[in-house]
């Protein structure tokens, strides 16, 4: 009677067992970005958690990861855009998360409040050329900054994800010999003076006494902040996407995850490394998919 007894309590505890979630979630195989699993702290040797859910992170070219998520061997992808879309992966799922990208500051007292991307350009190869280019190039119309020199601040690490968007807007993909960054973001802006053009790598923060300025590209004739909407829509072109893709939306653990790095503070990390977010309501819209609504 006891054995019995003893057999009919262990059938019922591996019974529930059996039943009953692991208390560590589900592992969900994460690949993407090498910049976005470095902020977000996944790991390469270890499995981190996120939520209920385990993560493993490996850390693959944008396209490879999506090529491993349309293989079924990932769950998420955490893709930089580099281009208009990639071949073949069209039924995948696409939630754009947002941007980094080039910003050019100045001091508040500086009256320059837009700039051409050529004009630019020229600026930069006549810099990198050891030239001195000259305020009146930006400021054609400010006789008295006509004599001034423009003096270029990089604030811009070799590590940041938008970092090849300068090198082959204005570099020809070649690092100039006259680049080194400050190795700090600059929260200063008399590190510089009033005759500084400032390249950043995340837009300056506000009323820290710098103001972004707003880009005009060839043919048109206003210019466009680094605002999110204009960011959105290319009208501010140097920027490079970020975005999470999946295939499978109605999978309950890739809900999960984007439930959880959405409700946290995850994202805050991206955004603190210079990520400008896309339009509140273009990311509510691409949640709807999920039935995710916070």
């Amino acid at each position: 009677m006891i054995s019995k007894f003893l057999f009919s309590l262990l059938f019922a505890c591996l019974a529930f067992f059996l039943a009953t979630p692991s208390m560590s979630g589900e592992t969900i195989r994460v690949v993407g970005s090498d910049f976005a699993g470095a902020v977000l702290k996944f790991s390469t040797d270890r499995e981190d958690s996120l939520g209920s859910d385990k993560v493993s992170y490996q850390m693959t070219g944008s396209y490879i990861g999506l090529l491993k998520l349309r293989d079924n061997f990932a769950d998420v992808a955490f893709v930089l855009q580099t281009s208009d879309g990639h071949p073949g992966i069209e039924e995948l799922t696409t939630i754009p998360i947002g941007f980094w990208g080039i910003y050019f500051a100045v001091e508040e007292s500086n009256p320059l409040n837009e700039v051409g991307v050529d004009v630019l350009t020229e600026v930069f190869r006549k810099t990198r050329g050891g030239l001195k280019s000259e305020w009146g190039t930006l400021l054609p119309d400010s006789p008295k900054w006509g004599n001034r020199l423009v003096f270029v601040t990089f604030d811009v690490e070799s590590s940041d994800p938008s970092f090849p968007v300068l090198l082959n807007q204005f570099f020809d993909n070649e690092v100039p010999h006259n680049f080194s960054s400050m190795g700090e973001r600059i929260e200063n802006p008399y590190l510089a003076g009033a005759s500084n053009l400032l390249v950043m790598a995340r837009m300056p923060r506000p009323g820290k006494g710098l103001r972004a300025l707003s880009l005009v590209q060839s043919g048109q004739s206003v210019g466009f902040p680094p605002s999110a909407e204009s960011m959105f829509f290319g009208d501010y072109p140097l920027r490079m996407s970020l975005s999470i893709v999946v295939r499978d939306p109605k999978d309950s653990k890739v809900r999960a995850f984007i439930r959880d790095l959405f409700a946290t503070n995850w994202l805050k990390l991206l955004e603190d490394s210079g990520l400008v977010f896309v339009p509140k309501n273009v990311q509510l819209q691409a949640l709807l998919e999920f039935d995710l609504n916070f």
